[in-house]
């Protein structure tokens, strides 16, 4: 890497550095200041969580934007990056630095393209923040700020929740926070095709258990994933007995094992709009491919949507810094707060649209969800190629 290269990138890192902390902190004391009375309340029920209410608060706070922080991330990274492209060349430009450079014999392309190679890394953290980082928080973030006082998404109770199976669950709590997930006060009622209720099964809790081997269960070979019940009384009637018939039920009390694909990534996505959206490629791609979800086309378009759209929105994050590039890229010195004010008037526009063409393509039966995810690129692809040959190397 030669020296000049060095000394782009450095200032690149900086100034990058400089507005990614500035704007997250003033998100966070804007936001905090709106809702403040939240988290004070959060602190009040923690206290003696955490010995005091201001530790409790302090905590609260940390909580709940640590994680939000890794999520903003990921919608301004294109804008961040675009922003310390536009400070960076300014800066250049300001101290006639672009113009010896010029002079010296280097093109405008070959000064863009270290700025270029660095904002397009920094784009591409988001793909492995969205895979491995935010899917750690993802009953976190599903919190609404009345939730903050929580350490994971509020629990909530299921009442006839179906597995693709027809099964039903019940229970009177659902708890996120508790390894895989936790139900107490479960009741399955167990359909013969999906119809006639064959077996209820009640127990005082039940967990979630991911194993994809067979494990053994009262002497039974069981595969999971499925709901582990503690000490499950199973009550059942024989399949020729029609409900309304009195017959004569046995009651056990045993350990059960329940096979069923109602995880608790299912039951989230129930409740949250847009819990999907904090998932793995992995987990969306379960979630889709569950019998149940697909039996709603709709479900099914959006999550593959938001599948293609980790890679589209990578490609617009490039694209918006490369369609600013134009209006910093000047052989002669002007007024660079002007140029920076249209920049960010067409990066904003163009990223607003492109959310917003995703938004609207996702909730659209009628287009495909790899088109949809797609239609920014499509769009501005040519309008950024218009942009860049316009510059006078």
């Amino acid at each position: 890497m030669k020296t000049l290269d060095r000394y782009i990138i450095r200032q690149f890192l900086i100034n990058y550095a400089i507005l990614f902390v500035v704007l997250m902190t003033l998100f966070v004391v804007v936001d905090l200041l709106v809702d403040l009375d939240e988290f004070l309340q959060a602190g009040v029920r923690r206290s003696d969580e955490f010995g005091g209410q201001w530790l409790a608060t302090l905590y609260s706070i940390g909580d709940y934007y640590g994680p939000l922080v890794f999520l903003l991330y990921v919608f301004f990274s294109g804008l961040l990056v675009v922003a310390a492209t536009g400070f960076t060349m300014s800066g250049f430009t300001r101290n006639r630095e672009l113009l010896a450079m010029i002079t010296g014999g280097v093109s405008m392309y070959r000064v863009a393209a270290p700025v270029v190679v660095m904002g397009s890394l920094l784009n591409f953290l988001v793909l492995p923040n969205q895979e491995l980082i935010i899917p750690e928080f993802a009953s976190k973030l599903a919190r609404r700020k009345s939730q903050v006082g929580y350490d994971a998404i509020k629990s909530f109770s299921i009442r006839f929740a179906p597995d693709s199976d027809g099964n039903l669950f019940s229970a009177t709590e659902f708890d996120a926070s508790t390894g895989g997930g936790e139900m107490k006060d479960v009741t399955i009622l167990i359909r013969n095709n999906g119809d006639m209720g064959v077996q209820r099964v009640t127990a005082g809790q039940a967990f979630w258990v991911e194993a994809d081997e067979a494990r053994e269960v009262d002497g039974h070979q069981v595969v999971g994933p499925g709901w582990e019940l503690v000490s499950g009384n199973v009550i059942s009637k024989s399949v020729e007995q029609s409900m309304s018939e009195v017959g004569t039920e046995r009651q056990v009390q045993m350990a059960v094992f329940m096979a069923s694909d109602l995880s608790p990534t299912m039951l989230l996505a129930q409740r949250a709009k847009h819990y999907p959206r904090f998932l793995s490629m992995k987990e969306i791609r379960t979630l889709a491919n569950n019998e149940r979800v697909r039996s709603q086309p709709r479900q099914v378009n959006r999550l593959w949507q938001i599948m293609h759209s980790r890679f589209s929105m990578f490609v617009v994050s490039v694209l918006l810094q490369l369609l600013g590039l134009p209006f910093f890229m000047r052989r002669e010195p002007g007024n660079m707060l002007l140029q920076g004010i249209k920049a960010a008037g067409v990066c904003v526009f163009a990223w607003g649209a492109g959310l917003a063409m995703l938004e609207i393509g996702g909730s659209s039966s009628y287009l495909n969800p790899a088109a949809a995810a797609w239609l920014p690129v499509v769009v501005f692809l040519p309008v950024t190629f218009a942009m860049l040959v316009r510059i006078r190397s």
